[in-house]
Formats: structure tokens, sequence, C-alpha cells
């Protein structure tokens, strides 16, 4: 009876100081909120420290045990007391999630769609997130003033997709125009001149303000090399600047072009081309 006294209360305090195994849930990005936090290697403030972690540092947190958060920092796996990381809040949409080397399916497809779109990265979405990909997304994390490490989490995924509407509502708002006569002087459905049709769909499109006059807009903004076109670009033509556009993708760009004729899309390549600025986000490479 002794005997089974003492294994009872052996296995009690067992269990009553057995560090919790850490749980799982679908990963997350986290922030550091404190300065010259442990990461360590088990969820105890005794157990041995990997490295100091520091305000703003980002982390991934892959689950929970107790009061600790077991993250990932760079290439190190380890546990963070919760006091000093801020879980980011759960994307409104269900769907969206850590996309790394190694994901793939829809979500992939759509988010390589959305590179491709931006300039930021080339071929086709295949739907498997791999070195390519990755490089992409480093690279629009470091030309955005996102964390750069390559993982589309849901900071650097609506980012992007917040990109991608601007442009698309640019490119609608453009094409809502078309048919439009041309009237010199014009900035309103009434009808435009060309700098005046530019000015009005980036404004009402995407609320961006750019000046009045063609050579002004060649000058505004960020100038962007042919190779890295996209849609939402304006182009400019002739050397001095006279007449612009809006570029919608696939060599082609809308405009309203001169005195009798109408708001409408025309081949780039019928046109002496001399510039291309860019007036949302940034360059994809350089």
């Amino acid at each position: 009876m002794k005997r089974s006294k003492i294994i009872i209360f052996s296995l009690a305090l067992a269990v009553l100081f057995a560090v919790p195994v850490a749980s799982s849930f679908a990963a997350a990005e986290g922030t550091i909120t404190g300065n010259s936090v442990n990461l360590r290697s088990s969820a105890s403030v005794y157990s041995s420290r990997l490295t100091y972690l520091y305000k703003g540092d980002k982390v991934t947190i892959n689950g929970t045990s107790g009061d600790w958060y077991s993250v990932t920092y760079k290439n190190l796996n380890g546990f963070v007391h919760k006091d000093y990381v801020a879980k980011a809040p759960a994307s409104s949409d269900p769907g969206i999630g850590l996309l790394r080397v190694g994901s793939t399916g829809s979500a992939v497809k759509q988010l390589q769609g959305n590179l491709i779109y931006l300039g930021y990265l080339k071929g086709y979405a295949d739907g498997i997130f791999g070195s390519a990909t990755q490089a992409a997304v480093r690279l629009y994390q470091k030309r955005n003033g996102l964390y750069v490490d390559g993982i589309a989490g849901p900071a650097t995924q609506s980012k992007i997709g917040s990109e991608v509407m601007k442009l698309n509502g640019i490119v609608s708002e453009a094409k809502k125009h078309l048919g439009l006569p041309y009237v010199s002087g014009g900035s309103t459905p009434a009808g435009f001149d060309c700098s005046g049709f530019t000015q009005y769909v980036y404004r009402n499109g995407a609320g961006i303000s750019i000046p009045r006059v063609s050579k002004d807009q060649a000058l505004s903004g960020i100038a962007v090399p042919y190779s890295q076109m996209r849609v939402g670009d304006l182009v400019a033509f002739n050397s001095p600047v006279d007449h612009v556009g809006i570029y919608i993708g696939g060599g082609k760009f809308i405009h309203s072009p001169k005195p009798g004729d109408v708001v409408k899309i025309t081949d780039l390549k019928y046109m002496n081309l001399t510039g291309i600025r860019r007036f949302t986000g940034v360059l994809a490479n350089g």
C-alpha cells in the first residue's frame, strides 16, 4: 500500500510540473512588441535562450503552449511568451493563410496571377509555390515596405490584392468612357482631351491626383522602363510630349486621341512611345 501511494504521488507531481505540449493551429504572423525578448528552446523561462528578438521583428506563430507561442524566426524554431508577441488579426477571408515554398493550389495560383499582373513574376500561374514565386514575393515585400521573408502571409496578400484592385479600378473607369468625343480642354465625361481623360481616370478610378497637362504628367510619378510596363501605367508619346494615355495590357492603351475622334483603345505599335510613368505602387524590378 505504501509503495502504491508513492507511485501515485510521483505521477501526480509529474503531471503538475510537466511542460505543456504546444498545440498547433493555422500558422499566423506575429510581431515582437518588447525589446531584447528571449526566443527559448522550450516553453519555460528556465530553458536555454536561442537568440534575442527585438521590437518589430516578425515571427510565424505555429501553435501555443500554455502562456507561450511556438514560433519560427528566420530559420530558428522556438518559444516566445505571449506577453511579447502581437498576433496579426485573422483575415476576414478564411481562405487567406501563409503561402510559402511547397504550397500548392488555387490560392497560390491566384497569388501568382496577381504577381504577374503587377509585373513581379514572369511566366504563367501554375499553382506551385517554387523559388521563382518566392523571389517575386520577396521583391514585392522589399519594394512595398513589408517584412521580407518570401512568405505570402495575410499582410502581403492583402497589400497585393489592394494594389490589383486599384489597377483594375483604373482600367474599369477608363473603359466606361469609350466612345466619348474628344473635346479640346475637356476634363469631364462631357468630353475629354488626352490629359483631361487621364487625369479624370486616375482620380476617379483610384483616387490618384496627377497634373492636368500632358507634359507635366509625363514628368510625374516614377519612370518605368519598357520591359517593366504594366497595366495602369501612363504612356506618353512624341518628343516633346504632346499626347498621353493609359496602358491596359496586351500591348494596348486607352486614350482620347484628337479632335473629331473618340476615346478608344489603340495598339502601342502604331505610336511613338517616349515615356512610361507609374502613379501606383513602385517599380517592380531594378
